[in-house]
């Protein structure tokens, strides 16, 4: 795997954490940890973004949003998630107007949490998991070619 590239095995390292398959999560957790987690900030906000859309639909009343992050807050509560923050979050989701502010400890937690919610209780078969998680990959994948581009671009106008 190339430096900067996107592990491909943060697929099957979600994927087995939706399907409680502990002993081979934490082998991929092992993996993944080893090599360093480049491109997971990218690959969650990608997995959160979808699964969120994907529970709630296109737009989705207050009450459903309220609902949801009691389920989440209800899953986790060793978490400690703000369900004001988790709540402009995953308006966040629906209207990119919205802005939120949180510390990334904090970020990180809600969208594990919520995307264990949203795709542990959305009835995907191993197929459908694996397919919305490789979409979000793919996304990541461009999203982080996109910022590298910029950023040599910018690198390139300083010379």
């Amino acid at each position: 795997m190339p430096d900067g590239s996107l592990d491909p095995r943060f697929i099957d390292y979600v994927a087995t954490l939706v399907r409680h398959e502990k002993e081979r999560n934490k082998q991929i957790e092992d993996e993944i940890a080893a090599a360093g987690w480049v491109g997971w900030p990218v690959f969650l906000t990608m997995v959160f973004f979808e699964a969120v859309d994907r529970k709630l639909g296109p737009e989705p009343a207050d009450a459903a949003i309220v609902r949801f992050v009691a389920d989440v807050r209800a899953e986790f509560p060793e978490m400690d998630i703000d369900a004001t923050v988790a709540e402009r979050m995953i308006r966040s989701v629906f209207d990119p107007r919205i802005a939120w502010a949180t510390d990334p400890a904090m970020r990180a937690r809600l969208q594990l949490s919520a995307s264990y919610v949203a795709l542990r209780g959305g009835g995907y078969s191993d197929e459908e998991l694996t397919r919305l998680l490789e979409e979000a990959w793919r996304a990541a994948a461009q999203a982080r070619a996109e910022e590298e581009g910029a950023q040599d671009a910018g690198s390139t106008a300083d010379s």
